[in-house]
């Protein structure tokens, strides 16, 4: 098949060809007829709101976004998989946060974020990575920690934002946790056992 000439159905192919699934199993996901994802992607169909909200949906990507150019999305290997994991610890209930044990971007746990190398020699955030694995995530976009623990690797506790998206949600955060009574808008987090790694390093 052509690569789709629109800006939403280029997204509607790559976003599919991203999960692997056919036109049909899209549908099947979104909830809509088969036809309206091949007419998309052909530039045949002008879809009405519901129905790009229920695909945005399916592939785990914000409805405007879906709308508008992506870019490059961030992929890895099953060697960058493995060593990521590998340093992450996952708590025993579902819901609790996946804390990154590896090297870190900063000697201050509470401002550090975790890194890890990539096989090209790029160095990438580790909450990205994981991100990325779990759902599409274009390279210019951002993530925000829902849990606010900046170590937490957890896809459902971390938001995909367009570039500057996290910051607004984070002004806004610092304003509701002002009016609470909260102005430190932190969360403490002590585990003596730990040791922070030094610099920045490949794992």
């Amino acid at each position: 098949m052509k690569i789709p000439k629109t800006t939403l159905g280029r997204n509607i192919w790559r976003l599919r060809s991203w999960w692997g699934w056919s036109e049909e199993e899209l549908a099947s996901c979104a909830g809509v007829p088969p036809s309206l994802v091949r007419d998309i992607e052909r530039g045949a169909s002008d879809p009405r709101l519901s129905e790009l909200t229920a695909l945005a949906k399916a592939v785990k990507i914000n409805v405007i976004a879906l709308m508008s150019p992506l870019g490059e999305l961030i992929s890895c290997n099953e060697s960058e998989k493995e060593r990521l994991f590998s340093k992450v610890v996952k708590g025993d209930a579902l819901d609790d946060c996946w804390e990154w044990r590896g090297a870190l971007n900063h000697t201050s746990r509470s401002k550090a974020y975790g890194q890890i190398g990539m096989t090209g020699g790029e160095l990438i955030y580790v909450h990205r990575l994981s991100y990325a694995i779990a759902a599409p995530l274009p390279k210019r976009w951002t993530i925000d920690h829902k849990c606010r623990n900046k170590l937490c690797v957890n896809p459902d506790h971390l938001e995909a934002t367009p570039f500057g998206g996290n910051i607004a949600e984070r002004n806004r955060r610092r304003q509701d946790d002002f009016r609470n009574g909260d102005q430190s808008n932190k969360i403490q987090r002590e585990d003596k056992n730990f040791e922070v790694p030094r610099g920045i390093a490949w794992l």
